[in-house]
């Protein structure tokens, strides 16, 4: 059966051709949700024959960008029953201007269309009627309510709303009631009121069906909205505007972003043009077999220009081999080849210019390339004088570096805040190539944790002395390790900071033992409950630095008979009763509250924030039915039970008084019978 004055609506994933309806839409088409295909083609074939090929026009002139009008169509059911449909359409744009998706609503007329007491006087069978003759209350009324774009119906010539629908007063955040008493020209920013008059004139003499336009618009705090307006006239049989329809698409956020990317483009541009080092993009150019066999200038910055002696005119879309030939048979080639097929970043470090044009005759060359959103982004830094530099004091460098490269602990050298040079004893101890560090900053494999002990190191060693520091360096796999690293300045003949020398080496065992002792100190090794003493710091903390009269409440619980359960199963089996209880406590209070284990088979359970005596015995008695819980033990089944003494903290008590007070509470229990939940005031 139809889905007779109900919207239905759809969703056509353009670029997955998806297309989605819901169940009122799979009902007007007569078919069952998964019984009809999910692409395109499957919806238009579901269309009336002689309509079909009206239908799939209108839809692709919007998917070039026409305005897409409401169409009316029949579609034939599996019954054999014909019914008439009309529909709206949206077409939704991505962030680059790129159709995505194409939405909208349709609705069944058939019962509108052939009723003898519709003021539409239309009838199925006369194929001429198109939707813009439709009267405004009887039709657009259901399609403008669930449309989702905004909507408004306006009279020709008075300019007043007729209709407004809820996505149009979403967008200008306005009522219905209010809109209906304003005119376009109280809604849009004053300098864009005039910006489509003519446009507006052409279309109520008739010279023109539709136009769309851009315009700013003032919503009721001040603020400005972008709209994208689409304005089409719905005619009276004589050709003249019978009402104005307009339909606005928000696109306020859509041009911040573009706005964005352009301030970013600008950004990148001002950046490349600062570099001192050259910087040139390259596309890839393919022969038909598609191997790379060249590559194509696209952009430039002014020092490549300057290198290469070339204004960007002569050199954009330009042939890489016919501005460098030398290029050709190079390890520069190979070094691109590389970048395009792996996606890797690749470099040449202080190499003879492979190519014999990049820098000076006889000159060296540090060369960057990496592969971003399919070009190549090629750097390259004529770093002669720094070779020449090197060699001449490489003589002096041997024996440091005899010494280092076998030295156990890493060694490694930092200039201008990125690392030169470190020791191959980087591949043993954490995994790194040393190729992987260099030119890196150090942070960069810091736990983001311990940059701030990275950052004072930092700051020590400028002012003149050293510093011994333990944090955590990440290795390949992105586990964090323990290390413990000195560092210290080296400083020019004039005082200035040249750079950092460091060493460190890993002490993941000696942390992982002082963890322990530390872990040790504080908890019971058997429960994992907090220790006596640490208990007795965490009570001593507790009350000194609360307010007065903030709540406290404690449980005192000692196990019943706990002496006999060794006694008749074995220590091993009292040991497993004490977990037990542990992990019963944890389950039975709060995430703020904290458990201890004071003594033997003695527990104590802190409540912060609990100041009614009433509801701290709740909690007890929860935990005392949690005892009761049968233990399986090797073939046997422990029953045990638990007397618990509750009491509340007087901010002008000792730990000692409040300790003992739970503790006679306690013993109260045990001496009415066990199993007992006893409460003593400190009143």
């Amino acid at each position: 059966m139809a889905a007779r004055g109900l919207l239905g609506t759809w969703d056509w994933d353009l670029l997955q051709n998806r297309f989605y309806g819901d169940a009122v839409l799979c009902r007007q088409f007569g078919r069952a949700s998964d019984s009809w295909g999910r692409d395109y083609q499957a919806w238009i074939s579901a269309i009336y024959l002689d309509d079909r090929d009206r239908i799939d026009v209108q839809i692709q002139a919007s998917l070039r960008g026409e305005r897409m009008a409401p169409q009316s169509f029949r579609v034939s059911l599996p019954d054999g029953e014909i019914r008439q449909l009309l529909s709206i359409g949206s077409l939704r744009r991505d962030s680059q201007g790129r159709p995505v998706h194409l939405v909208g609503v349709t609705i069944d007329l058939t019962e509108l269309l052939a009723s003898e007491d519709s003021p539409l006087a239309l009838r199925l069978g006369n194929r001429e009627c198109q939707p813009a003759e439709l009267e405004a209350q009887d039709l657009y009324h259901p399609l403008m309510r669930y449309a989702p774009v905004g909507m408004a119906l306006c009279a020709p010539q008075s300019n007043l709303f007729l209709q407004v629908n809820p996505s149009f007063c979403a967008f200008f955040k306005r009522n219905e009631a209010e809109l209906l008493s304003m005119t376009w020209s109280e809604l849009t920013y004053p300098e864009d009121v005039n910006c489509d008059q003519p446009l507006a004139n052409m279309l109520l003499l008739g010279r023109l069906d539709s136009y769309r336009i851009r315009k700013r618009f003032l919503r009721p705090n001040g603020s400005l909205a972008w709209g994208d307006l689409s304005v089409a006239a719905i005619k009276n049989p004589d050709g003249t505007p019978r009402t104005i329809l307009y339909q606005i698409i928000d696109i306020t956020e859509l041009l911040g972003i573009q706005d964005q990317l352009k301030d970013q483009q600008r950004q990148l541009r001002s950046t490349l043009d600062s570099l001192l080092d050259p910087h040139v993009s390259l596309a890839v150019v393919r022969d038909a077999s598609g191997e790379v066999k060249d590559f194509r200038f696209i952009d430039a910055n002014e020092t490549a220009l300057d290198v290469l002696h070339l204004s960007k005119d002569k050199l954009l879309d330009s042939s890489l081999l016919a501005i460098v030939p030398g290029i050709s048979h190079s390890p520069l080639m190979s070094l691109l080849m590389q970048a395009v097929h792996t996606g890797e970043p690749v470099f040449f470090d202080d190499v003879p210019d492979p190519t014999g044009g990049l820098v000076p005759v006889d000159g060296y060359v540090e060369i960057r390339a990496i592969r971003v959103n399919g070009f190549i982004s090629l750097t390259w830094r004529d770093v002669t004088e720094r070779h020449h530099m090197i060699q001449r004091i490489a003589a002096s460098e041997q024996q440091h570096r005899l010494l280092t490269e076998n030295a156990s602990d890493v060694v490694m050298l930092v200039r201008q805040g990125l690392i030169e040079w470190i020791s191959p004893a980087l591949s043993r101890m954490l995994g790194w190539s040393p190729a992987n560090w260099i030119g890196h900053p150090f942070e960069q494999f810091v736990h983001p944790d311990d940059l701030g002990l990275a950052k004072q190191s930092c700051q020590d060693e400028q002012h003149g002395g050293s510093s011994v520091t333990r944090l955590r360096l990440r290795d390949p796999k992105g586990k964090h390790h323990w290390v413990e690293a000195h560092s210290s300045a080296i400083f020019s003949n004039e005082g200035i900071q040249e750079a950092i020398v460091a060493s460190f080496r890993t002490v993941d065992q000696e942390v992982a033992i002082e963890q322990e002792l530390e872990r040790r100190a504080r908890f019971d090794d058997l429960t994992g409950l907090v220790n006596r003493s640490e208990m007795l710091e965490r009570f001593r903390i507790l009350l000194s630095s609360r307010p007065r009269k903030v709540p406290l409440a404690i449980l005192f619980i000692d196990i019943d008979e706990f002496k006999l359960i060794n006694d008749t199963y074995g220590h091993f089996a009292g040991d497993t009763v004490l977990k037990s209880m542990a992990q019963r406590i944890h389950q039975a209070i709060r995430k703020r509250d904290w458990a201890a284990r004071i003594g033997g088979d003695e527990m104590l359970v802190a409540l912060p924030g609990l100041n009614d005596l009433g509801k701290a015995m709740m909690i007890a008695e929860k935990i005392r039915a949690a005892a009761h819980r049968p233990l399986a033990f090797a073939e046997h089944q422990i029953s045990f039970s638990i007397s618990v003494g509750v009491t509340l903290a007087s901010s002008t008590e000792s730990v000692d008084a409040i300790l003992a007070r739970a503790d006679r509470a306690m013993y109260q229990a045990k001496q009415r019978g066990r199993d007992q939940v006893m409460a003593i005031s400190p009143d």
